[in-house]
């Protein structure tokens, strides 16, 4: 292999090494119809916007994301229909922001941490 090849090609790895890797903005309902199905589909460093509304569901987060409602908690609602917690996180890295969470089964927490 020639040196203008070799050097070529390590001029080509360096600009892939530098290729900075974007965090996605997720809104649900509009990307996904469930909170479940937009970390589902999420990765490490995204940030899942939820819209006003009541979402009844029980959470689960194993990804590094953040989790924030478009405009409070007095607008936006996790409800776990009384069976287990409302949002179970089994990851590091992982910010939620301005939700009311209701419930929760009388056992479990409204909010429970997974390690």
């Amino acid at each position: 292999m020639s040196t203008k090849s070799l050097s070529i090609i390590l001029v080509f790895a360096m600009l892939l090494c530098m290729i900075n890797v974007q965090a996605a903005t997720i809104y649900v309902p509009d990307d996904y119809e469930s909170i479940q199905q937009a970390i589902d589909n999420a990765n490490n460093g995204d940030t899942i916007i939820v819209r006003d509304g009541i979402y009844k569901e029980n959470i689960k987060i194993d990804k590094s994301v953040t989790l924030k409602s478009e405009n409070g908690s007095a607008n936006c609602t996790i409800d776990a229909g009384g069976s287990g917690s409302a949002i179970t996180i089994k990851a590091d890295k992982v910010v939620i922001e301005g939700f009311s969470i209701r419930n929760s089964s009388w056992w479990n927490a409204g909010i429970y941490v997974k390690f």
